[in-house]
């Protein structure tokens, strides 16, 4: 595998921030299963939007709970090895930033590489000229909350599948190893995957052509609903009234007349949902999480209740938000 950049240097959080390079995470988020919409990913990639700040509390916990989370891994593996009598499956860390081994825009860092030590197998490592292990997989690690436990009911989401087969391609390794902490209740979610060639196949092909037609050619993919995608609609076109008039295209008339139906829709269901919200809240008092028979439910602070608190010092309302249900 070649190596750009070690993680934790300079060059590497430059590198790992380039618009020009396709990372783990953004590849997720251009096939539609990561935590942003591909428009998002192609104002950043086109310099249209600055980086999304990963910095809040919820991606800090995350990080410095990975060591324990690789820990937990590694005594479960310890465990089943010993029982079969396989060799010892060890985690090392990561590498840095990995280029793909063909294609320039693809390049991520992934979180850890598996090791086995079998001192006979060939590819071993070596130290100080002995023989110790031979890296055979991929580490993903996952840290999330109690209350998204529904997205990993049925194993990893799609998000962290996509994201280790991305780490197969680029390390040139045969099977990856994705692992969710899910709080300190709940037991972690383990899953073994092979390397999927013929995803891998269509992942590549996916990827370059996005890349080709989106950023290249500056052709921007349709924006999703959210605050940041609205932001930059509003970046790209701004708020001034230029006087412009145009007719419509019947795709673009078509759409109009959608959205107006729905609205209508949404202003008619606002009227029976407020009363059943404000229903629910008041039952709910002053606990923060509620366990229903298929949803679990918990409390919420908007924004605007934050500022609201930290200003003046007034009582937070809370909300009761439905979660991954």
């Amino acid at each position: 595998m070649k190596i750009l950049a070690t993680e934790g240097t300079t060059r590497w959080d430059e590198m790992h921030r380039s618009p020009q390079l396709i990372t783990g995470s953004r590849a997720a988020s251009i096939m539609g299963y990561g935590y942003q919409s591909p428009f998002e990913v192609w104002g950043e990639m086109r310099g249209e939007l600055e980086p999304k700040d990963f910095t809040y509390e919820g991606i800090q916990w995350g990080h410095d709970l990975e060591d324990g989370v690789a820990k937990r891994w590694q005594r479960d593996r310890d465990r089943q090895t010993e029982a079969s009598g396989e060799p010892r499956k060890l985690l090392r860390p990561s590498p840095g930033l990995v280029a793909h081994p063909e294609l320039q825009i693809l390049a991520g860092t992934p979180d850890r590489l598996i090791a086995e030590q079998d001192a006979e197998a060939p590819g071993t490592i070596t130290c100080f000229g002995r023989p110790e292990y031979r890296y055979v997989g991929v580490y993903e690690g996952k840290c999330t909350e109690v209350w998204n436990k529904i997205q990993w009911v049925e194993g990893p989401p799609l998000r962290a599948r996509i994201q280790a087969q991305f780490y197969l391609d680029l390390c040139e390794l045969d099977w990856c190893s994705v692992c969710g902490f899910l709080g300190i209740s709940e037991p972690p979610v383990i899953e073994d995957a092979p390397r999927d060639d013929a995803f891998i196949a269509h992942m590549r092909v996916f990827l370059t052509d996005w890349y080709e037609r989106h950023v290249v050619k500056g052709v921007p993919p349709e924006p999703g609903g959210g605050d940041r995608d609205r932001d930059l609609v509003r970046a790209l076109h701004g708020a001034e009234n230029t006087g412009k008039v145009f007719f419509l295209p019947q795709e673009l008339d078509d759409l109009g007349e959608r959205i107006k139906e729905l609205r209508a829709q949404r202003a008619a269901a606002d009227k029976e949902l407020k009363p059943l919200e404000n229903q629910f809240k008041l039952a709910f008092g002053d606990n923060s999480v509620g366990h229903g028979s298929e949803t679990t439910w918990k409390l919420t602070y908007s924004e605007a209740e934050v500022h609201a608190h930290t200003r003046k010092g007034l009582r937070l309302t809370p909300s009761a938000r439905k979660s991954g249900g």
